[in-house]
């Protein structure tokens, strides 16, 4: 009896110590990719720039939505319901129950033939790509030409 006690607890103190691996990992990766994509947005040339240099994969379209936009319309205007999360732990632990964004968040999802490939809430205070344009949905999508993002 005592063996199992000590047993169970080791094999969850191992899972809490790779869980917590797994999110460092997780939060190094994006941490790059914020910097990247500041620095890089910082060195626009009239609204050009190579995308490859910002974003280093693969992609098709990037949406861009505005800060208290809920989940549900984020599912529906991509078409549908998503997580970038591996598997059910790390799902449950970056869960949002509110669905709402803060007020200086906005929500960047990145996607590639339909399928969503990263998700982000950055900084918008830090980091605006169409601080001088004007649209009335909650929603921006860049389109991918050429190397070159184009806004509509």
């Amino acid at each position: 009896m005592k063996i199992k006690k000590v047993i169970i607890s080791l094999i969850l103190i191992f899972t809490i110590l790779i869980c917590g691996d797994y999110i460092n990992y997780r939060q190094k990766k994006i941490i790059e990719v914020k910097t990247s994509l500041i620095e890089d947005i910082k060195s626009i040339n009239n609204g050009k720039y190579l995308i490859n240099e910002i974003i280093p994969f693969e992609w098709d379209q990037i949406c861009i939505f505005e800060p208290y936009v809920g989940d549900k319309y984020i599912y529906e205007k991509i078409g549908k319901e998503y997580t970038t999360a591996s598997n059910y732990l790390s799902y449950k632990l970056v869960d949002n129950h509110s669905g709402l964004h803060y007020d200086h968040l906005k929500k960047m999802v990145i996607l590639k033939d339909g399928i969503v490939i990263y998700d982000e809430n950055y900084d918008r205070l830090k980091l605006d790509f169409e601080d001088s344009f004007y649209f009335e949905d909650e929603v921006r999508h860049l389109y991918k030409n050429d190397n070159m993002i184009s806004l509509q």
